[in-house]
This record gives structure tokens, C-alpha cells and sequence, in this order.
């Protein structure tokens, strides 16, 4: 029974793999994770690779001849080895999912990163995203500057006066994550919010050059909120 355990660990653990990712799915938390994208093939692909990897261990058999036995592990061996598929299984069936951090976002990477200055994007559309605007605001694109925009992301600082209200964006997954940000100014901000609080913003844009923006969001409005179910951009 040991040694038959021994051998397919591999199975054990693909199995606990395909099943946590199907709950991902239809816990509808897969999109902490992935870019919606690529959900349905993630989940068939899970389906799959569970109903094969059962399948293998139901046909399985056990097949041991004398020759063999020479080459059996060790007790301590087999001991150790399912000892950390055991391990692994437990990490992967009892982790909690979360987004990624928002607390200590690289400032420099905020400045250094853009989707491309040249994106053609309509300013006058009213559903506009955080990576939106600051491809707008970072390569001066024309707008209409007395229409109101709201926003949600997460707080990453600059001075007393300023901070970027940022979001990550996934192209493929959260592995490629990039922050995208726009600067809001609110004077003394910290004695509000702290850095990683997600808050929902509505104001105008004015000129005031931040880092590389043409503009600020000055709000009317700024309140502390909750993350969203889908905490990304795309």
C-alpha cells in the first residue's frame, strides 16, 4: 500500500492541483490569478487533467518482480518522499487566495511603466479604467477636462500633498503584473489613508505636473473602500 502510494504521488499531487484550481473557478476567484481570458480553457484543462489522473490511478497496477526488488526504497525513503507530497497537497488544498500585495508597490516601477503613449483610447467614453487614464495623462492626450471621472484603486504615496491611486494590470497573469497609477493630490492625504488602502475617487483632472503626468485628480469626493471582486485592470 506504501509503495503503491510511493508511486503514484505524482497523480496524488496533479489531482489536488486540477481540484483547487476548479474551485478557483467556480469560486469565482480564478481572477486573482489569471485574466478572465483564459478562465474556460483553465478550468476544462483542470476538468481534464483530474479526470485522467483518477483514471490512471484506478487502472494502476502493481507489478513487482524479483528483479525489482533490489531497486525498492528504503522505508526512511518512502517515508520522506510522501511525507512531502503530503506537504505539498496540504499547501496547495489549505492556502487562502489573495491579490497581490498593495502595501509595498516599487514607486519606481509605478514611473517607469506605461501600456504605450500611443494606445488609442476614447477620452470621451464614461467607463474609462485607471490604466486608461494613465496612458492619457502620460502621454498628454487631449481630454475633456470639466467632465468628472470616478475611480477605485489603491494608495501608493508620493508626498504629504499627493499619492498615485493605482491598480495592477495582467496581460496573462499575475505573474506579468504591472502597476499603472495616476497621481490624485489631497493635501496632508496621510491623515486619512495609509499606503495599500483602496479608495474610490471622483473629481476633475487639473495641470499639475506629477513625475511624468500632464495632470492631478483633484477630488470631490474620497472615501475608504473595500477591494473590488476583481481587483485588476486588464
Amino acid at each position: 500500500m506504501v509503495k503503491q502510494l510511493f508511486q503514484n504521488r505524482g497523480l496524488f499531487i496533479i489531482i489536488a492541483v486540477c481540484v483547487v484550481t476548479l474551485w478557483l473557478y467556480f469560486s469565482d476567484k480564478l481572477v486573482l490569478f489569471i485574466h478572465p481570458r483564459y478562465f474556460l480553457f483553465t478550468a476544462l484543462f483542470a476538468g481534464t487533467g483530474l479526470l485522467l489522473s483518477v483514471l490512471a490511478l484506478l487502472f494502476a497496477r502493481k507489478e513487482v518482480s524479483d528483479h525489482e526488488e533490489e531497486d525498492n526504497p528504503s522505508k526512511a525513503k518512502l517515508l520522506v518522499s510522501l511525507g512531502l507530497t503530503g506537504v505539498v497537497i496540504a499547501v496547495l488544498t489549505l492556502f487562502t487566495p489573495t491579490s497581490l500585495s498593495t502595501e509595498n508597490v516599487n514607486l519606481a516601477r509605478v514611473n517607469n511603466f506605461t501600456f504605450g503613449t500611443n494606445e488609442t483610447i476614447d477620452t470621451s467614453a464614461g467607463n474609462l479604467s485607471v490604466k486608461n487614464w494613465s496612458t492619457i495623462l502620460s502621454g498628454s492626450l487631449p481630454f475633456d477636462e470639466t467632465k468628472e471621472v470616478a475611480l477605485t484603486g489603491f494608495v501608493i504615496p508620493i508626498d504629504q500633498d499627493n499619492f498615485y491611486l493605482a491598480r495592477y494590470v495582467l496581460s496573462c497573469c499575475a505573474i506579468d503584473a504591472q502597476p499603472v497609477a495616476i497621481p490624485v493630490n489631497v493635501h496632508n492625504w496621510e491623515d486619512k489613508l495609509k499606503a495599500g488602502d483602496w479608495v474610490s475617487v471622483e473629481g476633475l483632472f487639473n495641470t499639475s505636473t506629477v513625475d511624468a503626468y500632464s495632470h492631478s485628480l483633484t477630488p470631490t469626493t474620497l472615501e475608504k473602500t473595500v477591494e473590488p471582486k476583481e481587483p485588476y485592470d486588464y
